[in-house]
C-alpha cells in the first residue's frame, strides 16, 4: 500500500508524468486514481480494495486507506457535520485502528497519518509544487533527492537515535510528518505542517484508564479481524502477542498462532507460549525450532526491495521474511505483532526522574525496587537523579559525549531525556561531527520535546522509533502477501495507555500492571501474572558467529567507507573482533543497516537507468 497525494491545481500533472516514467515501482500497470471535485488527480497508487473506505459528500472528498473500524455508512453520518478541515479533529477521535485519511475540500487537502508513524507522511517540493507520500522512496525518485550524508551519519547512533533525530529521512530535501500533524496543502501548490493533537496529561486512574485501555484493544482487534476467514498473530508467551491472540480468538475468523523457539535454553518464552497455546483450542498453533529459521545476520548481503532508508530489523530480516512465508503459505493475509507493548507499558528508568518529582512518598518504592535490580550505590542514585537539564541542554551535553566506548554505557545511571547515544568506534571523525553538529543544532534551537514530562516524552519517543519499524516490517511481509499489524500503535490505544498514571502504569512488584489489567477476563490471570521478560542475546550470538563471513563481505568496498562515514578496517577488526556483551552487537546494528540499504540502492540504481537518472 503506497501512494502520492497530488494538490488540486494545473502543473500537479507533471510530478504524475514523472512518476508513470519510473520502473522498478511502476504504478502504471495496478494503480489505483481518486480524483477532486475538479476532475484532477487527487491520489495515486497501489492498495488492496478492502483497505479503502472512501466518502464524497457534495466537495467534499474523503479517503481513509488502512483500517478505521468504520464502513462507508458509518463514515458518512460522522462526517456530515464537517464544513472545514480543521473540523476533521472530532471524526479522527472517533476511529480506531491505524490508517492515513486524505481530506479534499475547495481545493485545500489534509493528509494524515497515525499518531504513532505506522502510517507515516512524507512531503517535498517537486515542479513549484508540493507533493506528498506514504513513503520516502517515492518522493526521492520523483523529485531527484540525493541521499543526505549527513543524515545517513546519524543512522550510526546506538542504542538509536533520539527524537527528533529520529525523524530525519535520509533523503535530502524530503521531510516526514511530525507527531501529531496533518499536512495541510493549499490549490497554490504550498504546504505546512498543522498540529491536531497533543498527548494527553498521565492523571487517569488505573480502574478508569484500563477500561478505556481494553476497549480501545477490542476495537482495534476487531478492525482487522472483522470479515477475515483466517488471520495469524505472534504467540511468543510475552504479555503483549498473548493478549493480542486472546483477543483475535474471539472474532469469527480462523486463528493461527506462531512462535519460534529461540536458541537460549535458559530463556521461558517457550514454556509461556505453550500455557497461552493451551487456552487457545480451536486455534492452530505454529512452532518452529529455532534451527529450523534463518540465523540473525543472515541475508545482509542480499538486496532488499524497500529503499526508504536503513531498516532498523536488518539483522533479522531473513528470519522476518522466512516467518511470514510460513503464515501465508497457510493462508494468512493479515498478521498481529506485539510490537508497541514494550514502548506502552515497560517504562524506562526516566519515569523515576519524573515520579520523584511529582509524587515523592509514592516513588521510594519504585526508586528502591531500581536500585535492587541495578544494584547501584545510594550515591549513585541521588547524583543520577538530582540534575533536571532543560531539553536543549540534555541534548548538548549528550553530543560531548558520543565517543563513550560501548561497554562502558550500561554503568552509568541514566535518567536524561532518553539513552544518551554513542557514535562507534569505526566511525570516522567526520561522522561523529555530523552527529554532534545535528545535536548540538536541536540544543540550539529551542526545540520544545514531545512532552514536558520526560516519562512521557520517552515513551513516545520510543513510540515513534519502534512504530517506523514496523511500518518498515509492514513493507517487507506485504511482499509476501500478508500485511503487519500492530494494534498497540493505534491512535486510541495510544492515547488510553499514555492517560494512566506514571506510578499505575509502572509497578516495582508487577509486569506490564496496566495492560495485565485491561486483559483481566480475556487472558487467563496465570499468563497475566508472568513476571520475567525473554532476552535474546543467544540468538544474536549464535547467528553473529554463523555469518561472520557475511559481515566481512560487508567490510569490503565499504559504501558507507567510500562516502567517509566509517574506517572500513575498524569495522573489520570488530567484526573480527570477541563482544564479551551484547551492548557491542548492538552497536553494529545501525551501521549494517545503513550499508545494507546503500548497497541495494546501488544495486537498484544499476539495474534502472531511469531511477539513477532521476536519483543522481
Amino acid at each position: 500500500m503506497e501512494f502520492v497525494v497530488l494538490p488540486d491545481r494545473e502543473g500537479a500533472g507533471q510530478a504524475l508524468e514523472a512518476l508513470n516514467a519510473l520502473d522498478p515501482h511502476n504504478l502504471q500497470d495496478r494503480r489505483h486514481v481518486l480524483r477532486h471535485a475538479s476532475g484532477r488527480p487527487w491520489i495515486v497508487g497501489q492498495w488492496s480494495e478492502d483497505v479503502l473506505v472512501q466518502v464524497t459528500l457534495g466537495d467534499l472528498r474523503v479517503a481513509v486507506v488502512g483500517f478505521c473500524g468504520s464502513d462507508r455508512a458509518a463514515l458518512t453520518d460522522v462526517l456530515a457535520p464537517v464544513k472545514d478541515l480543521r473540523d476533521l479533529d472530532r471524526v479522527v477521535r472517533r476511529l480506531h485502528g491505524s490508517f492515513h485519511l486524505v481530506a479534499s475540500l475547495g481545493g485545500r487537502i489534509r493528509f494524515q497519518g497515525s499518531i504513532s508513524g505506522f502510517h507515516k507522511v512524507f512531503y517535498a517540493r517537486a515542479g513549484g509544487t508540493v507533493l506528498a507520500a506514504t513513503g520516502s522512496r517515492l518522493l526521492a525518485e520523483v523529485t531527484g533527492a540525493e541521499v543526505a550524508d549527513e543524515n545517513l551519519a546519524l543512522q550510526l547512533l546506538s542504542p538509536s537515535r533520539p527524537w527528533p533525530l529520529n525523524e530525519r529521512s535520509v533523503w535530502r530535501g524530503i521531510t516526514p510528518l511530525g507527531m501529531g500533524e496533518y499536512l495541510d496543502i493549499s490549490p497554490d501548490g504550498s504546504a505546512r505542517p498543522v498540529r491536531w493533537w497533543n498527548p494527553p496529561a498521565p492523571e487517569t486512574s488505573l480502574v478508569e484508564g484500563t477500561l478505556a485501555l481494553r476497549e480501545a484493544l477490542l476495537e482495534s482487534v476487531d478492525a482487522r479481524t472483522r470479515n477475515m476467514e483466517r488471520i495469524s498473530a505472534d504467540l511468543s508467551g510475552g504479555m503483549d502477542s498473548t493478549s493480542l491472540s486472546y483477543l483475535a480468538a474471539r472474532s469469527e475468523a480462523r486463528l493461527l498462532t506462531l512462535r519460534w523457539v529461540s536458541e537460549d535454553a535458559a530463556g521461558d518464552d517457550s514454556h509461556w507460549g505453550e500455557v497461552a497455546a493451551e487456552g487457545l483450542p480451536q486455534a492452530e498453533h505454529l512452532v518452529l525450532p529455532g534451527r529450523e529459521l534463518p540465523r540473525w545476520y543472515a541475508g545482509l548481503t542480499n538486496d532488499d526491495a524497500d529503499l526508504d532508508g536503513p531498516y532498523a530489523w536488518t539483522r533479522a530480516r531473513s528470519q522476518v521474511e522466512y516467518l511470514v512465508r510460513q503464515m501465508a503459505e497457510r493462508g494468512s493475509t493479515r498478521h498481529l505483532s506485539g510490537d508497541g507493548g514494550d514502548e506502552l507499558f515497560f517504562l524506562t528508568p526516566n519515569y523515576l526522574h519524573t515520579l520523584v518529582r511529582r509524587k515523592p512518598f509514592r516513588s521510594i518504592a519504585h526508586l528502591r525496587s531500581y536500585q535492587a535490580m541495578t544494584r547501584a550505590s545510594t550515591r549513585n542514585m541521588v547524583g543520577g537523579l538530582l540534575p533536571s537539564p532543560s531539553f536543549g541542554e540534555w541534548f548538548a551535553q549528550s553530543a560531548q559525549g558520543l565517543r563513550t566506548p560501548a561497554d562502558k554505557v550500561g554503568n552509568r545511571l541514566d535518567f536524561g531525556w532518553g539513552a544518551s547515544p554513542i557514535m562507534p568506534p569505526w566511525a570516522t571523525g567526520a561522522a561523529v561531527e555530523a552527529a554532534r553538529a545535528a545535536m548540538l543544532q536541536v540544543a540550539a534551537s529551542g526545540q520544545e520535546p514531545l512532552s514536558d514530562l520526560r516519562a512521557q516524552h520517552g515513551s513516545l519517543q520510543d513510540v515513534r522509533s519502534g512504530a517506523e519499524t514496523a511500518r518498515r516490517t509492514n513493507l517487507l511481509s506485504s511482499r509476501h502477501g500478508v500485511s503487519w499489524h500492530s494494534p498497540f500503535y493505534d491512535d486510541r490505544v495510544l492515547e488510553a495507555a499514555l492517560a494512566i498514571r506514571f506510578d499505575e502504569r509502572a509497578d516495582p512488584h508487577l509486569y506490564k500492571p496496566a495492560l495485565a489489567a485491561a486483559m483481566r477476563g480475556i487472558v487467563p490471570d496465570r499468563l497475566l501474572g508472568r513476571a520475567t521478560k525473554a532476552e535474546f542475546s543467544a540468538d544474536a550470538y549464535a547467528g553473529f558467529r554463523k555469518h561472520r563471513p557475511e559481515l566481512l563481505q560487508l567490510c569490503e568496498d565499504s559504501e558507507l567507507a567510500r562516502r567517509g562515514l566509517i574506517d572500513a578496517e575498524a569495522l573489520r577488526a570488530a567484526v573480527l573482533g570477541l563482544h564479551t556483551s551484547s551492548r557491542t552487537l548492538i552497536v553494529l546494528d545501525g551501521t549494517l543497516a545503513a550499508e545494507a540499504w546503500l548497497r541495494s540502492l546501488t544495486a537498484a540504481q544499476q539495474r534502472s537507468p531511469k531511477l539513477t537518472e532521476v536519483a543522481s
